[in-house]
């Protein structure tokens, strides 16, 4: 994966820490549209500040970790994936591999998409897997399509379900029983077996090869979305560099940080918005 210009705008704009302060407002002594900017920005970090406080944001600029997306859809070279349009799985069981090991283990909906693997199921794998693809290290998902169902439950349903059939009923149908509609082409891509083609010219080998691949549709993942399609960002000011009782920086006095400018993120449920609104009351509640 190439290098990614990630950026955070960190608007650093409560640096009067030699100016007196009232409540939540500081006085500059001037009007703010009249004050003159100035900009320092590297690979991972923009920050933006008053010139007066220039020095301070370069301090600043110290204690900031990488910011990359967070709860974001994950991007697979699997060749059927476009095929599958919008589709939704429900009560599906995945796990995200790290080079050769399971790291995590997820359950719930997972979706797909031209922005590509989303559902809940995929954005809180998400953090683990953007930093693995960072580090340059190969990233899967493996997917349970029938996880209530261990291997041998499932081998004797697709049994029955053929000895129910006709033998010139069509592979297809036999799919169409097991996943949703707009998975059977791709299934049967998967399979290397003509939708087509008749139940009753199915080799056994192919039956047991559809039982591993339900159980376990591996999708390599090979980068993850920018963060225009991000719920939130990891990365940004370390924790250990603030007050947790104030968010006041524990090396600039008067400098407070809340939301996902602190390297602080969490997975989906509301806990993203929590973490906003009670830095962000904190960071408020300034003293004089």
């Amino acid at each position: 994966m190439g290098a990614r210009a990630i950026r955070i705008l960190l608007l650093v704009a409560a640096l009067a820490f030699a100016a007196p302060a009232a409540a939540q407002y500081y006085t500059w002594g001037s009007d703010p549209a009249s004050l003159r900017w100035h900009a320092i920005r590297t690979p991972d970090v923009r920050i933006i500040s008053p010139d007066t406080a220039s020095a301070t944001a370069l301090r600043t600029l110290r204690y900031i970790e990488a910011v990359r997306p967070s709860l974001t859809p994950l991007v697979t070279s699997h060749p059927q994936v476009p095929h599958m349009g919008r589709l939704l799985l429900r009560n599906v069981r995945a796990a995200l591999w790290i080079d050769d090991e399971a790291v995590r283990e997820e359950f719930g909906e997972l979706g797909f998409s031209e922005r590509g693997i989303e559902g809940a199921v995929a954005l809180r794998m998400s953090r683990d897997a953007v930093d693995a693809l960072i580090e340059g290290r190969r990233v899967k998902l493996v997917v349970d399509l029938k996880p209530a169902l261990t291997e041998e439950v499932l081998r004797e349903r697709i049994r029955r379900e053929v000895a129910e059939m006709a033998p010139t009923e069509l592979f297809a149908e036999l799919l169409r029983k097991l996943v949703p509609k707009p998975m059977v082409i791709p299934l049967a891509e998967e399979l290397d077996i003509h939708s087509r083609s008749y139940v009753e010219k199915i080799t056994e080998a192919q039956f047991e090869r559809l039982v591993k691949v339900l159980k376990g549709l591996v999708l390599p993942v090979t980068d993850y979305a920018p963060f225009e399609y991000a719920v939130v960002t990891a990365g940004g000011v370390r924790c250990d560099e603030v007050n947790p009782y104030t968010m006041e920086s524990l090396k600039v006095r008067g400098l407070y940080f809340a939301g996902e400018v602190l390297d602080l993120d969490a997975n989906t449920g509301g806990y993203n918005l929590q973490i906003a609104f009670s830095t962000g009351r904190l960071a408020g509640m300034l003293k004089k």
